[in-house]
This record gives structure tokens, sequence and C-alpha cells, in this order.
């Protein structure tokens, strides 16, 4: 399953939405790269997690959290 279609299954089971926006807003947590990370490794492909969690970081100082 790709990606975008499994992360909108998933994100609508009501726990799921729930524990991400806690994630979100009480650990400063990026929603779509927790689902990705989750994804990435229910389908087993290899992912440089630590790359990716620093790109995503510099992406929330910069344009994610002033948006919220």
């Amino acid at each position: 399953m790709r990606f975008w279609d499994w992360a909108l299954s998933v994100y609508a089971r009501q726990p799921v939405a729930v524990a991400c926006l806690h994630l979100q807003d009480a650990h400063g947590q990026n929603v779509p790269f927790l689902l990705w990370a989750a994804w990435t490794a229910l389908e087993g492909r290899p992912a440089d997690l630590a790359r990716a969690a620093a790109l995503v970081r510099a992406w929330d100082v910069e344009i994610g959290a002033p948006l919220r």
C-alpha cells in the first residue's frame, strides 16, 4: 500500500489521531514523520530514520512550528 493511502487509513482510527496529536502538542513531534516511520517499518523498507528526523526537525523549526 502506498504511504498516503496507509497514513489516511491509520490516522482515521480514533486512538491513532488522538495519540499523534498528543505527541505533537506535548512533545513537539511531527505527525506525518511519525506515520511515515511506522509505515517504513511495517513495509520493511529500509530508511535512514536519523537523517530523515534531522531533516524534519529543520523543516519544523523553519516552517511547521510557525504555522501552528
